[in-house]
């Protein structure tokens, strides 16, 4: 900036010739492909960094990059999702990687990426209490926080699935680590492995790469629901497809909803024993319906039953469902609605 050129610029006037003649940048150029197959990998991130720079491209359909930098000395790593990250070359760490070396006024070629992919998964069934299968029960795998990380530029691994007609689910393509899994969905419950209410108290699933972690199986509980209708407070006309949520005030629950239909009318399926607090919304304004605290079961809190497996002669679980008469806005709209306020 010191050495730069001042250009004076006139009122009303218009300064022309501000000219550049610009050099081309050397940079890094290669291919990131599937070990296994030899296939492009095409959107593979490439990172390139040095001790005071840091910068990331992706590869084309055909699996190729090109970065310029600035010459100097850099380390390079590729990823792409479902594979194993590779640093130059092939490495598994920055430690241990070759270092790039980009001369003054060329271009270094042939920085290539071999990259394999993860083979680790989980399985296993979800069923009720008295083992009956749950079709299309929602199973949600995340890394656990304080295990093996990745390098810093790989996002944390994340993945759902659905469970078949006989309640079983697979997931694939996961790195090796330690899991958080849980499962629910619809009227029942959300679990953690094994029998756990929260992520705080979740056990693990560990998973070895080409290999699948199976019995990773769950039983839910029905929980019990809240229903009640969205309406306006000045005309008392129903709000069609208000949204309303909850979220527990003497329990570890997480936020639950659902959307009104046409009639005003709702109904959140899932929750676990305990009050809750309503929060609705209108979505062609940006006005909000909030709630004082409605008890979900009027008995006090209790452990969950034992649960019950194949031979018990229990009979199956009942869903439990409560109509609060208690007003949930200082409007007083009627029994079990809620009413925006304005």
């Amino acid at each position: 900036m010191t050495q730069a050129t001042k250009v004076d610029v006139t009122e009303g006037l218009t300064t022309t010739g501000i000219d550049f003649e610009l050099g081309t940048l050397p940079g890094v150029s290669g291919t990131v492909s599937d070990q296994a197959s030899g296939l492009p990998i095409p959107k593979a991130e490439v990172w390139i960094s040095s001790s005071s720079q840091r910068f990331v491209t992706y590869t084309d359909q055909n699996g190729e990059y090109h970065i310029g930098v600035a010459p100097g000395t850099y380390k390079m790593n590729a990823n792409a999702p479902g594979y194993s990250s590779e640093w130059y070359n092939e490495q598994a760490d920055a430690a241990n990687a070759n270092d790039v070396l980009v001369a003054p006024g060329g271009t270094v070629s042939n920085i290539n990426f071999t990259l394999a992919r993860w083979g680790g998964g989980i399985s296993g069934t979800v069923t009720d209490t008295v083992n009956a299968p749950i079709e299309k029960a929602v199973v949600k795998v995340w890394a656990a926080p304080d295990s093996t990380k990745p390098p810093a530029n790989v996002r944390p691994f994340f993945a759902s699935t659905s469970t078949g007609a006989d309640g079983s689910y697979t997931l694939q393509g996961m790195p090796p680590g330690e899991y958080i899994v849980a499962a629910g969905g619809g009227a029942y419950l959300l679990e953690f492995y094994q029998n756990a209410p929260d992520i705080r108290t979740a056990t693990r699933v560990i998973v070895q790469n080409a290999q699948t972690s199976s019995g990773i199986d769950f039983a839910l509980e029905l929980g019990g629901s809240i229903r009640g209708t969205v309406t306006d407070a000045a005309t008392n006309a129903p709000i069609p497809y208000a949204f309303v949520s909850t979220r527990g005030t003497t329990t570890s629950s997480l936020e639950r909803g659902a959307r009104a239909d046409k009639h005003g009318a709702y109904t959140i399926d899932g929750l676990a024993s305990g009050d809750y607090t309503l929060r609705g919304r209108r979505e062609s304004s940006a006005s909000t319906m909030t709630a004082s605290p409605i008890p979900h079961s009027r008995r006090p809190s209790r452990s969950p039953p034992p649960r019950r497996r194949p031979g018990s002669t229990s009979r199956s679980p009942r869903r439990r469902i409560i109509r609060s008469s208690t007003p949930v806005s200082s409007a007083m709209p009627s029994t079990g609605s809620l009413s925006p306020s304005r």
